[in-house]
């Protein structure tokens, strides 16, 4: 049955004119060469105006500016109490990485080797921060990036705020863009100096696109060249987002179908289907370029980190079976971690029953039936994104965690309003609205304080302090390895610490893919090895690993003990 054609609004104000285009039932808008506005359709105009700068739109201003202030000031603190709370050791490949392609030594993490162990538009956006902020200190780019990802992460409430006011109601986005905003486990994973918030920026905007200004069933041109250049540019932020977009391309097939009633005119369909085809080449385009090079430098499409990972994972000695449950498990725990964040012990299970409570308002006011309609492109991504890391990649890693979060801060924000707006009278709906805002508040502040001072990677900053002591202590011409070696090879300019895991390198994936790494050791030189003892295990079966140091030197901040060992037993 032909479904009903969905229109979004557009809106014409003095100085335009209406027109009426070719598709039935919509307008647009144009500038006329000459104002035509009276006074009082000026005094209307500044109505409109005043209107635009509403409330609501004051209130979303103010949430942005304090979510911005507060990571401001977190963010401001010394190195070591960053990488103690929220930076991770991956952040620093790419700023290794960053750092080399500015000074002019190529694409590379270890020196002579290519790698497209990274996703690109995050890395394209640090090498300009780093040509003008290295020669201030090799800290000034790392605050400068945090900057950046603060700037990102609150700019992501603003198409979120969008999708719960289409969705539902205007009360909905201002809570969708407040759960975002002040949720402590975003802000500490967003802070990791890691891609996922620029990620979640062009999903958001994709996603807000799609429910507030793409006509259904079938898009007219300009609207499919914008959502395929935004499912590009989420792809080119992280590279997994091809998933959320083949959900996109697909939703949107599935919708024309639907409307289709003759299936025997194969032209016809093919032509009711050419906005997906439209969508699909210019994402295409947009993200050949990198997929060429990518091909042509290293000989592979897919970036080598993804793949390192998985080769590590299988060759370990846990079965399958059981790291596909850890990766479930892994995204379960985003959710808990979402509402108590290192807060209750029993956290799981509560956070199960918000969920099956959040499940019941919906329901109850019949939002259910709407959002599966309209979002039914995220659920197809979803489909496809979830089992990918699942059962393929075997692991979900922190940052992974802010598309669902997403997901999460709308659907909570959409069953919240339904429950603030209960009851139509304003003198109601305000305190509840109030109450609801001061309950999540409190919550977000105990999960906050329970979790700081913990930190979210205690380990990082003892791997600071082993790197400082190989800049000082190691001789510059001894190579040095590691299989967590972005903090080492960041701090240690005058060393090129040996990437041994492969998530940089290409080199050593291959011979850890092989079994070959202790040869891979010895065929490089590597005279030392930074790493906890597990993670020498298999070299240890083979090479002659000498204790030479221990780190963390004073007080353990919760990161375990990391060994430097001497090389040896190379024939």
């Amino acid at each position: 049955m032909p479904t009903r054609s969905y229109t979004p609004r557009r809106r014409c104000h003095c100085g335009t004119t209406p027109r009426i285009t070719a598709s039935p039932g919509t307008k647009a808008c144009f500038a006329s060469r000459r104002p035509r506005c009276s006074s009082s359709e000026r005094r209307a105009m500044m109505q409109f105006v005043r209107r635009s700068i509403s409330r609501p739109h004051r209130l979303l201003i103010g949430l942005l500016a304090v979510s911005l202030g507060m990571r401001l000031v977190l963010i401001f603190q010394p190195i070591e109490i960053l990488l103690h709370k929220f930076l991770a050791d991956d952040a620093f490949y790419y700023y290794a990485l960053a750092r080399n392609i500015s000074h002019g030594h190529g694409v590379v993490f270890n020196q002579g080797v290519p790698t497209n162990g990274f996703h690109p538009l995050y890395a394209a956006l640090l090498v300009p921060i780093f040509e003008v902020g290295y020669s201030f200190g090799v800290n000034v780019p790392v605050y400068a990036s945090l900057i950046v990802l603060s700037v990102v992460t609150v700019s992501t409430a603003v198409p979120l705020y969008g999708i719960g006011d289409e969705l539902h109601s205007t009360t909905a986005g201002v809570l969708t863009a407040f759960l975002w905003l002040f949720n402590p486990y975003i802000l500490f994973v967003s802070l990791s100096g890691l891609e996922s918030p620029l990620q979640m920026l062009f999903i958001a905007t994709l996603i807000w696109y799609l429910v507030a200004r793409v006509n259904r069933p079938i898009p007219t041109h300009r609207q499919a060249v914008v959502v395929g250049a935004l499912v590009a540019l989420a792809f080119m932020s992280r590279m997994s987002s091809v998933l959320a977009g083949i959900g996109v391309f697909g939703a949107l097939a599935l919708r024309i179908l639907e409307d289709t009633d003759d299936f025997g005119n194969p032209m016809n369909l093919l032509t009711r289907l050419r906005p997906v085809f439209k969508s699909g080449v210019v994402a295409s385009v947009l993200v050949a370029p990198w997929l060429l090079w990518s091909v042509l430098t290293v000989g592979r499409l897919t970036p080598v980190s993804g793949a390192a990972l998985r080769v590590i994972r299988l060759e370990g000695s846990t079965p399958y079976s059981i790291l596909v449950w850890e990766a479930m498990r892994d995204t379960g725990r985003f959710v808990w971690n979402y509402f108590f964040y290192d807060l209750f012990a029993f956290g799981p299970l509560v956070a199960l029953l918000i969920l099956g409570g959040i499940l019941l308002v919906l329901v109850r006011g019949e939002q259910v039936r709407t959002l599966v309609v309209r979002l039914d492109f995220l659920i197809v991504g979803s489909l496809l994104y979830y089992p990918f890391y699942w059962f393929y990649e075997l692991g979900m890693r922190p940052w992974y965690s802010l598309f669902t979060l997403s997901i999460l801060s709308i659907l909570l924000g959409i069953a919240l309003a339904e429950l603030v707006n209960v009851s139509p009278p304003k003198s109601v709906s305000i305190p509840r609205a109030a109450v609801v805002v001061l309950l999540f508040s409190g919550l977000f502040v105990a999960s906050g304080v329970a979790h700081y001072p913990g930190g979210t990677y205690p380990q990082e900053v003892t791997k600071w302090e082993g790197a400082n002591y190989i800049e000082n202590e190691i001789p510059r011409e001894a190579t040095v390895g590691s299989f967590n070696t972005g903090i080492y090879q960041y701090y240690t300019p005058n060393h090129d610490v040996i990437n041994l895991d492969g998530v940089m390198n290409p080199a050593t994936y291959r011979a850890n893919e092989r079994g070959e790494i202790s040869d891979y050791i010895c065929e490089r030189n590597v005279a030392y090895i930074l790493d906890p003892q597990g993670y020498v295990r298999d070299v240890e079966s083979e090479l002659t690993l000498t204790e030479v140091s221990r780190f963390p030197k004073g007080t353990d901040r919760g990161g375990g003990t990391y060994i430097l060992y001497r090389v040896q037993g190379c024939n």
